[in-house]
């Protein structure tokens, strides 16, 4: 038989590597049609900018949590917009009524497992935000909070132009809550406190007291000058009857130590309008 020569060998080689490569190429082209373009939609896929991730067939919609973990000295994640009229971020979400107590996760949760804050909120504008609850009125809340103390900055406590302040004293004397740290009290007799409100020394103001239960009733007389002191006397809201009498005489209302709250409405003196 007779052998090919040198010059038929590469040329066989040659052809078979041409018919190679297009099987290889029309293998690669089946795979790839195979796999859909569009990759952001469903778990493992990539996310696509400019799209909606995933598709809006309801079919591909994620079933698992996404989760980004990050171990960052800075923050893990950033989204930010440079127009001037765009947002940063929007979330939105269907959950119901109760906050996660009711097993029902709000739109958005911080949560700092260590002791720092939880949220900051910065802008250079006027307005920090706005809080928008159903239709608003008396029966809706912007907040709940368990946190009881005075909020350092959010003058909650000035109404046209009147200030409040407001303490919770106890039969003994002792101040259970206030609104500032400097309020102080201490019973000086029976049934008699005096009360301090050292912030509110050179304004105006008028104090009300009102028991804290059970049947009594409580006096507050501010002194002369508005030095920021009140006088709380506390009295039994029933006579009681006159000792060895056998009831034949009662007396009325009388001292007697009884727990009591006391505010101070009080006006900011006008701004000096000299040098």
């Amino acid at each position: 038989m007779p052998q090919p020569t040198p010059t038929e060998k590469p040329r066989k080689f040659k052809a078979l590597g041409n018919r190679s490569l297009v099987i290889g190429a029309l293998a690669v082209a089946a795979v790839v049609t195979a796999v859909p373009v569009a990759g952001g939609f469903g778990e493992g896929r990539p996310l696509e900018g400019g799209e909606r991730n995933p598709s809006p067939n309801q079919s591909r919609e994620l079933r698992r949590e996404t989760e980004i973990i990050a171990n960052t000295s800075t923050y893990g994640t950033r989204q930010s917009n440079k127009s001037r009229n765009g947002g940063g971020a929007i979330y939105g979400c269907r959950s119901g009524a109760g906050g996660t107590a009711a097993n029902n996760e709000p739109c958005i949760r911080a949560n700092n497992l260590n002791q720092g804050f939880a949220f900051e909120l910065v802008t250079r504008g006027a307005v920090a935000g706005l809080v928008t609850a159903g239709k608003g009125g008396p029966n809706t809340k912007p907040l709940v909070t368990n946190a009881t103390g005075v909020a350092d900055g959010l003058n909650a406590d000035f109404v046209d132009g009147q200030e409040f302040d407001a303490a919770a004293v106890a039969a003994t004397g002792q101040v259970e809550t206030k609104t500032t740290e400097q309020i102080t009290a201490a019973k000086t007799a029976t049934g008699t406190y005096q009360v301090d409100f050292p912030t509110r020394a050179n304004t105006t103001c008028v104090y009300q007291a009102t028991v804290r239960s059970g049947p009594a009733f409580v006096v507050a007389q501010g002194q002369p000058e508005p030095n920021g002191r009140v006088v709380v006397t506390t009295y039994t809201a029933t006579g009681t009857e006159a000792g060895g009498t056998g009831g034949t005489a009662v007396t009325g209302p009388r001292l007697a130590d009884i727990a009591f709250y006391v505010t101070a409405q009080c006006t900011s003196p006008a701004a000096s309008t000299t040098g």
